[in-house]
């Protein structure tokens, strides 16, 4: 994709202040990515050549709710209690992905090829990011659930 250098610098600048607030983060695609850059963590900057895994393992074609691959989450991972399960079918539409997990955030999922997929604060914190796409998994699945616990971190936080 294009280079949007007036969206990173935003984005860089505003992930700091949210942390700095204790605001609930809820990162997605792009924004695990981002989340992970500006905690202090490095991308792989193009799966396919940089890891030797095909294009279409991550950058599927449409249509985008139809998952392509599974992730793993870890047991006892804050992505096991809200989806009720260790193991989920994804979509998946992403070139680039975390090399190097930033010392405060954990790897709670991997893709089968070892992509990492879902990441949570080491401190507990409201802040968690998938790889995937919840928002596209065309219909009842268990990634919704996380929106459902996103929406309750912001009520119970009282963010305006």
């Amino acid at each position: 994709g294009e280079d949007d250098p007036q969206r990173d610098i935003f984005e860089l600048l505003i992930i700091p202040m949210a942390i700095a607030r204790n605001m609930p983060i809820f990162g997605i695609c792009r924004g695990i990515q981002v989340l992970n850059v500006a905690m202090g963590g490095t991308l792989i900057q193009d799966i396919e050549s940089q890891q030797n895994i095909p294009k279409k393992t991550h950058q599927q074609e449409p249509p985008f709710s139809q998952p392509v691959h599974t992730v793993c989450f870890e047991k006892g991972s804050v992505f096991e209690r809200i989806t009720g399960a260790t193991e989920i079918k994804a979509n998946s539409m992403h070139h680039q992905a975390i090399k190097k997990p930033a010392d405060g955030l954990q790897v709670d999922g991997r893709a089968e090829d070892g992509i990492i997929e879902a990441m949570s604060a080491k401190d507990g914190s409201r802040i968690f990011a998938v790889q995937f796409h919840p928002e596209a998994c065309g219909g009842p699945c268990e990634t919704a659930y996380l929106f459902d616990d996103f929406i309750a971190m912001i009520k119970a936080n009282n963010v305006q």
